[in-house]
């Protein structure tokens, strides 16, 4: 098997790795690499306590040659808590005609930047490696990692490459008036609240959530910054996808041998469950409550006006107050006249049952009652049900098992609780 290292050219951009076969020839036909050392783990030196194991797992995208990744690194195209981001091309081919366009990450080397990124780039070579064609309807593609130098003496920097795509993120769509609209391709009806909206961006979220769950992926960092709105795409609920799941820097690999990322804490207290981390039992429903509070900041138009007081505010008062039980929210706001008690009575007022019903049960307090993402597209009914039937793997035994157990495990706990 092949893995990683860095040479020292005074310019250069080199990875090893084997070609991918879901990768088009035609786009990225690059010559195959030499076998080389570990890049995140070289065996000159023990690795560091922010090293992620890679249990043996190869990356299966090309190399990138000296000249092929034409990027301006001195414009930054946005940033957050791990690294930054710059737009560019890959070009290939001795005539250099074909390319295409390039979103490459950054890590920052102080902190738990480089931690972060080894942790991005193992879940992309896993995801790549184990559901080929099917991870690029949720998440941008892979086309791989590499080293640079901007010049003799200057520090290397370590670049991870994805296939750009149009569209903008849900956070923009949310901050901008009409944005939803133009988004998802529908006119919501309704004044007060986005029940239409809703249904969508939760239902194509669940999708995505339980693909990665299957492959063992638990995202844990699911908010509308990192969830992109593809163009050109939301005519109607075709089997390709409408968004796409971005920023893998804090997830975790819940089937690995060692658990990689598990011990990596990073969150983000407006989304995060109360249990801050994930439970060792029910750990994909970490991201079940982080669907069911990006569903309210699409539901709830009040909550993205002065982001992110209006939802700081709501996250810290208003959910404990109903004991994060979204019924009683709606009871609570029948006496009460702001804006957010007007919506969340709009809520439930009896029409929108469904969508209430699948809300409240990803926002459950305690994981082991929270809905699991194939649960709740069961309850959102057709045409999520079939669109979950087309999910490539089905869930593991243990999986299948540990959902036929949340019954007897919620039973017991109350037992435990009374007595």
């Amino acid at each position: 098997a092949s893995s990683y290292t860095f040479v020292s050219p005074p310019s250069s951009l080199l990875l090893s790795s084997s070609p991918s076969s879901s990768l088009s020839p035609s786009r990225c036909s690059f010559p195959s690499p030499a076998p080389s050392r570990s890049l995140l783990n070289p065996p000159a030196r023990r690795p560091s306590s922010s090293a992620i194991p890679l249990l043996a797992t190869v990356d299966p995208a090309p190399r990138f040659l000296p000249g092929d990744l034409e990027i301006d690194w001195k414009r930054s195209g946005g940033g957050g808590g791990f690294g930054e981001v710059f737009f560019g091309r890959l070009r290939e081919g001795e005539e250099r005609r074909e390319e295409l366009r390039v979103v490459a990450k950054v890590p920052y080397l102080e902190g738990d930047g480089r931690k972060a990124w080894n942790l991005e780039r193992y879940i992309n070579v896993k995801l790549m490696a184990r559901a080929g064609a099917w991870r690029d309807r949720f998440m941008p593609r892979y086309l791989g990692c590499s080293g640079q130098r901007e010049g003799e003496g200057a520090t290397k920097k370590f670049v991870m490459v994805w296939e750009r795509e149009d569209g903008k993120t849900l956070q923009d769509h949310l901050m901008k008036p009409g944005g939803l609209s133009a988004a998802l391709g529908v006119k919501d009806q309704t004044k007060t609240i986005r029940p239409i909206f809703c249904e969508k961006v939760v239902g194509e979220l669940l999708l995505a959530v339980e693909f990665l769950h299957r492959n063992g992926v638990v995202h844990r960092d699911i908010k509308p910054s990192n969830i992109l709105m593809l163009k050109g795409r939301s005519s109607s609920l075709q089997p390709e996808a409408l968004l796409k799941l971005i920023d893998f820097g804090s997830a975790c690999d819940v089937k690995g041998l060692l658990r990689p990322g598990s011990r990596f804490r990073s969150l983000d207290p407006l989304y995060s469950p109360p249990e801050v981390e994930m439970d060792q039992w029910y750990p994909e429903e970490y991201d079940s409550y982080l669907v069911g509070m990006t569903g309210l900041m699409v539901l709830f138009p009040s909550l993205a006006l002065n982001f992110p007081d209006n939802l700081r505010a709501f996250k810290r008062d208003s959910l404990p107050e109903a004991g994060h039980d979204l019924c009683v929210l709606c009871a609570i706001s029948q006496s009460r006249f702001d804006q957010l008690s007007l919506e969340a009575r709009a809520l439930g007022n009896g029409q929108h049952d469904k969508l209430l019903e699948v809300l409240r049960g990803l926002l459950e307090r305690k994981p082991h009652r929270r809905l699991s993402a194939a649960s709740a597209l069961v309850l959102l009914g057709e045409p999520w049900k079939e669109r979950l039937k087309s999910l490539p793997s089905r869930p593991s035994w243990r999986n299948s098992l540990r959902r036929a157990m949340k019954p007897l495990v919620c039973q017991l706990r109350q037992s435990l609780a009374r007595e």
